[in-house]
């Protein structure tokens, strides 16, 4: 039988997301102020193009 540390996954999902987050901060530090709005624009854009998509799983998570 193969046990596994539900506490011990998590804790390793969020110290690789701090990892990825702080590498993605490097990044973003660099670039321009006219780069960080485009990027923005492009969230943005996709966000509102996946509305309805998001909405439904939003409610299917939280009922």
């Amino acid at each position: 039988m193969h046990l596994i540390d539900k506490d011990l996954v998590v804790k390793q999902a969020v110290r690789n997301q701090i990892r990825d987050a702080k590498a993605a901060q490097e990044i973003l530090g660099t670039w321009s102020q006219e780069q960080i709005d485009g990027l923005v624009k492009a969230v943005a854009e996709a966000t509102y193009a996946k509305r309805e998509e998001l909405a439904k799983m939003a409610h299917e998570e939280t009922g």
